[in-house]
């Protein structure tokens, strides 16, 4: 939800650098996430989890006590709208990647007009439809 409603207003009001910065910590972490459940049951696990804390720690820390009240004194205007039920709904009514066919990722890749969809398989059409939020 912050990827897809919060973060435009924060390239808009606060910039595209702590905008960009935030969705590479995003990326990171989906990352990360994906190396620990390659390491559940291989020596290295814990210090991958250990980088993963420290890295949405300080991402976390970075957006509760800069990037938000910051936003908050600069876009009240266009923050009001964003209702939080509503905005839960929304998400909610959006398929999950995973729960969508090879076929239903492409269209969502041809609607957002990704280069190259055509040569992707399902999880390479999933990533790039993340990338592109």
């Amino acid at each position: 939800m912050e990827e897809r409603f919060i973060y435009p207003i924060v390239a808009e009001r606060l910039g595209s650098e702590t905008e960009s910065e935030a969705e590479i910590e995003h990326g990171l972490t989906r990352d990360g996430l994906d190396k620990l459940d390659e390491l559940v049951d291989e020596p290295g696990f814990g210090a991958a989890l250990v980088m993963l804390e420290s890295g949405v720690g300080h991402h976390v820390h970075e957006e509760e006590n800069e990037v938000f009240p910051e936003l908050r004194e600069k876009a009240v205007e266009a923050l009001a709208p964003l209702d939080p039920q509503r905005l839960e709904a929304e998400v909610r009514e959006e398929p999950d990647s995973d729960e969508m066919t090879r076929d239903e990722l492409y269209e969502k890749a041809q609607e957002a007009d990704i280069s190259g969809r055509s040569s992707m398989n399902k999880e390479e059409l999933a990533q790039s439809l993340a990338e592109n939020r």
